[in-house]
């Protein structure tokens, strides 16, 4: 399934904005390498930071028991864990 993700270049836009591009999402992400695919941090020469860059992706079942709300409605919920010795931020402050 595909859900509507919002709008590039809609109102209000800034002057000279020709163009309004929509956007689609996958209804959820199910495998591996969508969530590797998440944007992390872009850079201003486009290059970008993705989150299975810096981590190791692996879907498992170690807690499926929550319920996720944000301003009393419902929200998405992702469990990062660091593994031991490692930079947290060495990725994210170049």
């Amino acid at each position: 399934m595909i859900s509507p993700g919002g709008k590039f270049g809609a109102e209000p836009a800034p002057a000279g904005t020709e163009f309004t591009y929509g956007v689609v999402l996958s209804d959820r992400l199910i495998q591996e390498e969508q969530f590797a695919d998440i944007i992390i941090k872009s850079k201003p020469d486009g290059s970008k930071v993705l989150l299975g860059d810096i981590a190791d992706i692996k879907l498992g079942t170690e807690n499926y028991n929550s319920t996720s709300r944000m301003n009393g409605k419902p929200a998405a919920t992702i469990a990062i864990y660091q593994t031991p010795g490692t930079n947290a931020l060495k990725w994210l402050i170049r």
